[in-house]
């Protein structure tokens, strides 16, 4: 039975996929972007190299400047689709 229920949540999260990246075409970039600044935060507070920490602080610096230019691009390709 929960074979089944996991199978019905893999399509589900597939079709939602789907949906946002037909509302917003810079979905994916946003997810992976997001997803790279929880990892970087992350290995930021457990490295106990002070070098490691530094290259991983300018990674997530680069990442979070990617993530606002994505979050300020206007996105039209949604309201292109619900007007036509």
């Amino acid at each position: 039975m929960a074979h089944y229920h996991l199978q019905a949540l893999y399509i589900l999260n597939g079709r939602l996929q789907t949906l946002n990246n037909i509302a917003n075409k810079y979905y994916d970039k946003k997810d992976s972007r997001k997803r790279t600044i929880g990892f970087l935060e992350e290995r930021i507070e457990s490295e106990g190299s002070d070098d490691m920490r530094e290259y991983y602080k300018n990674v997530l610096r680069l990442a979070k400047e990617e993530l606002d230019s994505l979050n300020s691009q206007i996105n039209t390709s949604f309201r292109q689709f619900i007007l036509f």
